[in-house]
């Protein structure tokens, strides 16, 4: 962990759930300059708008979906690894834990398996694996839970969009910094 940031691999969606509060806070990961979500590196994460790029092992936003919003997607088209992203939260209370969630989407139907690596410090293409509680056999993830069944004091706009739905894996416990939080995610 390093001083003003707690570490979220491949950020889609994120949430941080206060211990003291017992209630989740949604906050979806944003691109671009003063964007939430940069390049692991510290680069800023422009991807483009709904592009087809193939096996480029880049990252692309596809538009409306899942919460009639944008997502991030890698391998829609081929298979690839695109560079690990983090995802930072503000507005935490100093020294206050949290409890890190990452949220993400998955399709049903065959051949809908959007599984997401995720951590609190970054290792690139190492983090857990989490994915659907139906997916999970035979690939060695972690199965994250229903986005629903979280207590939420903001939520995200919806948790099933057409053959979409929104899961949230536990990433651990963080302690916000000094500075007034700023956790992030990779």
């Amino acid at each position: 962990m390093r001083a003003s940031q707690l570490p979220l691999l491949a950020a889609v969606l994120v949430a941080t759930h206060s211990a003291a509060s017992g209630t989740t806070v949604y906050v979806d990961a944003t691109s671009g300059s003063g964007g939430n979500t940069v390049l692991s590196n510290g680069g800023t994460f422009t991807p483009p708008l709904n592009g087809t790029t193939g096996a480029d092992q880049n990252w692309e936003q596809r538009t409306v979906f899942a919460a009639s919003g944008n997502i991030y997607e890698s391998g829609g088209e081929a298979s690839e690894n695109a560079p690990e992203l983090r995802t930072t939260m503000t507005g935490l209370t100093p020294g206050a834990t949290y409890q890190i969630h990452v949220h993400f989407w998955d399709g049903s139907g065959s051949g809908a398996a959007w599984n997401l690596r995720a951590g609190l410090a970054a290792n690139p293409g190492a983090n857990t694996l989490f994915t659907n509680p139906a997916e999970t056999a035979g690939i060695g993830a972690t199965a994250a839970v229903l986005a629903s069944s979280l207590t939420y004091t903001t939520a995200p706009s919806l948790f099933t969009e057409g053959d979409r739905t929104m899961f949230a894996a536990s990433l651990g416990n963080a302690v916000a910094d000094s500075g007034g939080g700023d956790p992030s995610l990779h």
